[in-house]
C-alpha cells in the first residue's frame, strides 16, 4: 500500500509504528513520528532529525515516548513462570542495551531535557 497523505501514515503507523520506515519522508512529520514511537520504541531510527528541524523541546518528546515504550516492555515482561528466568532476563537486558544506545546517541542537552522528563539520572 501506498502511503500519500499525513492522515494516511498517521492511521499506519498508529497500529504499527515501525511502519514508519514505510512512510515516504515528505510525510514523516513530527506528529507522525510521536505517534510511530508511541506504539514501538524502535521507530526511533526511522525519524528524519534534519528534515523535521525541531526544537529541543519537541525532539526530546519523541524520545521521551520512545523511552515509555521500552519502560513499558520491561514494566510488562512476565513473571517468572516455568523456569523462564534467564529468558526474560535476556529480554528486559536487550531493552535496557536499546535505552542505553538511545542515550549514549543523543545530544547532551537533548539527553538531559529526556532524563528529567522521564524522572530518571545518569
Amino acid at each position: 500500500m501506498d502511503i500519500t497523505s499525513e492522515e494516511e501514515a498517521l492511521a499506519t503507523v498508529s497500529v504499527n509504528g515501525r511502519e514508519l520506515e514505510n512512510v515516504p519522508e515528505n510525510l514523516r512529520t513530527s506528529e507522525v513520528c510521536l505517534a510511530a514511537v508511541k506504539h514501538d520504541g524502535d521507530a526511533l531510527q526511522y525519524v528524519p532529525w534534519g528534515q523535521l528541524n525541531l526544537p529541543v523541546p519537541a525532539m526530546a518528546e519523541i524520545y521521551v515516548e520512545a523511552m515509555k515504550t521500552y519502560d513499558r516492555q520491561i514494566q510488562n515482561a512476565p513473571a517468572n513462570r516455568y523456569g523462564m528466568d534467564a529468558v526474560m532476563e535476556q529480554y528486559c537486558n536487550r531493552i535496557k542495551d536499546k535505552i542505553e544506545r538511545i542515550l549514549e546517541e543523543m545530544p547532551e542537552e537533548l539527553c538531559e531535557e529526556v532524563l528529567s522528563r522521564l524522572g530518571w539520572s545518569m
